[in-house]
């Protein structure tokens, strides 16, 4: 290369690496950062065009003058103030020409069309394990067509430190192979950047991503009202977030759908009339169920509202023979970076339903053969270019919101009996099961594209923080950071409003007084992950003050929501700091742990009997062996939807909220109607009670001992006197559900009720106690640092095993008691920290 040529791909380089300073502002609206960065690019041409002048090559002159065409566009556009359009051009038209005219003066062996490197990635696990394999196979085939190689890995395979991938290449072997960062990755599920882990965040500053999300069926149409003159393509629609919204409008439209926000492929969806002020009716799974007033209002504060739902006016879309029917227009950015029509096609539903998707059980076939025989040839025509040309529009719109960062999208369309076209919903990671190799096409010239222009692309969505309330310290940097003594250990307490009540935060605020050392409470969207900050709470003269302090030695938490995406970013930054609860939640449940310590001899015989395998003939043999059997939710506590059931001849009594006699028959639909052979475990009925007749539990809360990890000490014990019934109830306070009824202390009760053995039977309680829970740690490899049991005390002095709770016991009433013990606990976990 020439001393000239050199310093004309030194300015090349340079006007190349202004373009993110440039998307940057103009993501801001911050014209004054881009026009003296825009300025320097127009300059840096004004200077190369003596040099190209010269040169006989055409397609460099070509090139040159197409860029130079570009920047007068994106003059134009400033003069407009049209900022969207402004980023467009820049990123997808004046990018790439300055990409292009850089690398024409690299030496010729870097001009030729290398192979580039995809990878396809997803945090959790291998894609190859993920994603639909007919999907990866095409995109194989595609890759080698346009000499293009795939590898496959997880966050794991990922070496940070020496920068090298450990990936599979291969559908039909598990070898791997170690290849450095891709050219680009293709990200199967996008993530918001709070949700990401730590290697994904780190491999987003090395290579361009391919796939970025858009939002729920709230936010998303609601901009494209703001941001495009598409509004008349939506049905009216309100977010679920209370009931007289949910009430003012059916009151207007009678008939609505219920859609959850987030959801896809047609699931959580019902259909609902008002037919009076007093009855309702709710189709699910295509059965009508008929509610009053009271009934759907609690239906849909229970289970609508806080799972983010939206209430949309019922439209009719259905063929002439009555069934359901829409569009879906699948598309595709190209190898230019510009929107393709991969496929549009009708989807066809079941007459009975009011859904058209293919995965919920309909059907398809080609457009030009659905719109001809559903309508004539005029309208037919007509229908065919409207869909065509707003599947263009609707897409150009939503890229244009999201800054131009969509790769694919499949926009859902529909005509009703009015002939009015109407759009459901798009959709980012569309299904493509009958057109896999036309997507494969778009798809892996998109990651070419995006490989070659190294453009790394984002959106305001995708910087989204988790919380609305997420605390930054650049918004406060009048407030100084607090350096706490660093002679004591400094305990931080992660918890959540809704788990944690302000009486147990001020116990461990005082017991941490008392341990001499440094306490703060804090909540995941009180930390700055940035500056490596967080908004602390510290209890002052009984009053809670925030300050700003830096990390603590050791983490209490409360929270314990380790593997709960929403959190995952706060654990993985505090990885190097000891936690008090590190036992992984995951697959614990009821039946597993009844499973797991019915085969350790030591305490296999305080399990009750219980079905290893429930399904319908192993409940049917049960209840023949034992008669009365307790059916409890796997996952929950506090007594919560418990079911006594007893044979007596030939009918079943089923005793939950109220009793009700059923033939084995009706047994078996509610079974299977409520999900009990997935979702609830089925005891012997184990008699627990008083001599006076009341049902009792046994609740022995337990932490490890500071001094010595290997034994526990027993933080709170009683005894739960029910009131009544055949379990011990609660009811719910304002910090949460609570025990309804007397308690007294466990060595009072044995002595009252076992007056002639009760020592014995002391000294079999406190032993019990102690093996089983030394038996769950030794399941959990030590992890367990707390736990709460509920022992079961027959009147014959039999204990069994009613629930253990590892992740987060009950506090509410004994806080103080708890923090006694779980605060010099925590401190020594501690890495760091003084002397006392």
């Amino acid at each position: 290369m020439s001393k000239i040529q050199n310093q004309i791909s030194l300015v090349t380089e340079t006007m190349v690496e202004s373009i993110d300073y440039m998307k940057a502002a103009l993501k801001n609206n911050n014209i004054d950062g881009f026009l003296p960065v825009f300025i320097s690019i127009v300059e840096g041409l004004q200077a190369l065009d003596p040099y190209i002048k010269q040169q006989n090559d055409e397609e460099l002159i070509s090139l040159y003058k197409e860029t130079e065409l570009q920047v007068i566009q994106c003059a134009d556009l400033v003069q407009a103030a049209d900022f969207q359009n402004i980023l467009a051009t820049v990123q997808f038209s004046l990018e790439p020409s300055l990409r292009k005219l850089h690398e024409s003066f690299k030496v010729t062996d870097e001009k030729n069309d290398k192979q580039i490197i995809i990878g396809m990635h997803y945090g959790p696990e291998n894609p190859i394990f993920a994603y639909t394999i007919d999907r990866i196979r095409a995109e194989l085939e595609e890759a080698e067509r346009q000499n293009c190689k795939m590898y496959f890995f997880a966050s794991k395979d990922v070496d940070i430190e020496k920068e090298v991938i450990h990936a599979r290449f291969s559908l039909e072997s598990e070898e791997t192979e170690t290849i450095s960062i891709p050219d680009v990755i293709y990200n199967i599920f996008p993530k918001i950047d709070w949700n990401q882990d730590s290697v994904e965040k780190w491999l987003r500053t090395k290579a361009p991503f391919t796939t970025f999300p858009l939002e729920d069926k709230v936010m998303l149409p609601r901009k494209l009202l703001r941001a495009s003159n598409l509004g008349h393509l939506l049905i009216p629609f309100i977010a679920v977030t209370d009931l007289e919204k949910v009430f003012d409008f059916l009151k207007i439209h009678k008939k609505g759908v219920f859609k959850r926000a987030a959801a896809a492929r047609g699931e959580n969806i019902f259909l609902v009339e008002q037919k009076s002020n007093d009855r309702f009716v709710v189709e699910v799974n295509k059965k009508p169920i008929l509610m009053n007033h009271e009934g759907f209002s609690n239906w849909v504060s229970k289970y609508l509202i806080p799972d983010y739902y939206i209430l949309q006016e019922y439209r009719e879309f259905r063929t002439r023979s009555g069934n359901p029917f829409d569009f879906r227009a699948h598309m595709q950015k190209n190898g230019e970076g510009k929107w393709e029509l991969t496929r549009l096609y009708p989807r066809i539903g079941s007459r009975k339903g009011i859904l058209s998707n293919i995965s919920r059980g309909g059907h398809s076939q080609e457009l030009h053969e659905f719109l001809f025989s559903e309508f004539n040839k005029k309208d037919a025509e007509y229908y065919s270019q409207s869909l065509h040309d707003l599947s263009f529009e609707i897409a150009n719109a939503i890229d244009r919101i999201y800054s131009y960062s969509i790769n694919e999208m499949g926009i859902d369309l529909a005509i009703d009996k009015e002939g009015h076209i109407y759009m459901h919903e798009a959709n980012p990671v569309p299904q493509s099961k009958y057109h896999e190799k036309e997507r494969a096409v778009n798809m892996i010239a998109y990651a070419k594209y995006l490989a070659k222009q190294r453009l790394f692309l984002t959106n305001d969505v995708q910087k989204e923080p988790a919380f609305k309330d997420q605390f930054f310290y650049k918004n406060h940097p009048e407030i100084e950071v607090i350096d706490l003594d660093k002679s004591k250990v400094t305990i931080g307490f992660l918890y959540e409003k809704h788990f944690t009540g302000e009486k147990y935060l001020e116990a461990c605020a005082l017991m941490a007084h008392h341990a001499n050392v440094n306490f703060y409470a804090f909540r995941i969207q009180d930390i700055d992950y940035e500056n490596k900050v967080i908004k602390g709470r510290f209890l002052e003269d009984f009053a809670w003050k925030e300050k700003i302090v830096r990390y603590p030695d050791v983490i209490l938490d409360r929270l314990r929501m380790k593997n709960n995406p929403t959190y995952q970013l706060a654990y993985e930054e505090f990885a190097n700091i000891p936690f008090s609860h590190t036992l992984d939640m995951n697959n614990l449940n009821k039946v597993t742990i009844n499973n797991r310590l019915a085969a350790i001899d030591s305490v296999k015989h305080y399990v009750i009997p219980h079905i290893e395998n429930l399904n319908e003939d192993s409940l049917y043999n049960f209840i023949e062996e034992y008669n009365t059997i307790i059916l409890k939710p796997i996952h929950g506590s506090f007594a919560v939807g418990i079911i006594k059931l007893s044979k007596v001849g030939n009918r079943y009594i089923w005793t939950e909220d109220e009793t009700i006699e059923y033939s084995w028959t009706q047994i078996k639909r509610i079974c299977n109607d409520r999900d009990i052979y997935k979702n609830y475990l089925v005891q012997k009925f184990i008699e627990s009670k008083s001599l006076d007749d009341k049902p009792i539990d046994f609740r022995i809360h337990m932490i490890k001992d500071p001094t010595d990890s290997s034994k526990w000490c027993i933080a709170r014990e009683y005894v739960r006197v029910s009131d009544g019934g055949f379990k011990i109830n609660t009811q719910t306070f304002n910090e949460g559900r609570a025990f309804s009824g007397t308690m007294t202390y466990i060595n009072r009760y044995v002595t009252q009720n076992f007056p002639n053995n009760y020592k014995d039977i002391i000294d079999k309680v406190w032993n019990a106690a102690y093996e089983i829970a030394d038996a769950f740690n030794q399941l959990h490899d030590g992890q367990v640092n707390e736990q709460a049991l509920d022992l079961a005390l027959t009147l014959e002095g039999d204990i069994y095993i009613i629930e253990i709770n590892a992740n987060r016991p009950g506090v509410f009433g004994y806080e103080y008691d708890i923090a006694r013990h779980m605060i010099p606990f925590v401190k020594t976990l501690a890495k760091v920290g003084g002397t006392e």
